[in-house]
């Protein structure tokens, strides 16, 4: 669902809003702007040289439901 969402700015943040939910997320962190109990998994990213794409299946921060 968050695939879909509207990216725009929140007080000077990179922000994405759930459109089903409505909750604002921090795009560097995962964290919910409006409920500090919600946080999103994020993944490390790296473009190669060669420019393929490569996620990192692990995520780097918790996430809570």
């Amino acid at each position: 669902v968050i695939s879909r969402g509207i990216v725009g700015d929140k007080a000077g943040v990179l922000k994405i809003a759930s459109p089903l939910y409505k909750h604002n997320f921090a795009l560097e962190t995962g964290k919910c702007l409006n409920n500090p109990d919600v946080v999103l998994a994020m993944y490390p990213v790296q473009v190669r040289a060669d420019g393929m794409i490569q996620v990192k299946s692990t995520p780097t921060n918790q996430y809570s439901p």
